[in-house]
């Protein structure tokens, strides 16, 4: 077998290479930081669009109406357009609440 060199190291020389940093430190830490500020950006720009929506009570939409059974809906019903019923479309208010059971 071969046989190992054993090399004796200096304290101070290892205690130097244990504590030594990348030459490219600075842009490990750009990096970084650009990466956390592009997610705090997102999630800012999320609680934002979380706060429009909570405020929003009321939407117009366009609903469909179905002439032969009276359905009402946004989206025209699976038998409506199965068997040819006839529909209207026009424009109504949803309305959006709060549970007062559950509070979602």
């Amino acid at each position: 077998p071969v046989k190992k060199r054993s090399r004796s190291i200096n304290p101070n020389e290892f205690e130097r290479v244990l504590n030594a940093k990348s030459s490219h430190h600075w842009a490990v830490n750009e990096d970084e930081r650009s990466k956390e500020e592009s997610y705090f950006q997102n999630l800012e720009r999320k609680e934002i669009l979380e706060e429009r929506l909570s405020q929003i009570k009321e939407l117009s939409v366009r609903v469909i109406q179905c002439k032969e059974c009276n359905y009402v809906s946004e989206f025209m019903g699976e038998r409506c357009r199965k068997e040819g019923h006839s529909i209207s479309q026009t424009k109504a208010t949803k309305r959006c609440f709060k549970c007062s059971v559950c509070g979602l």
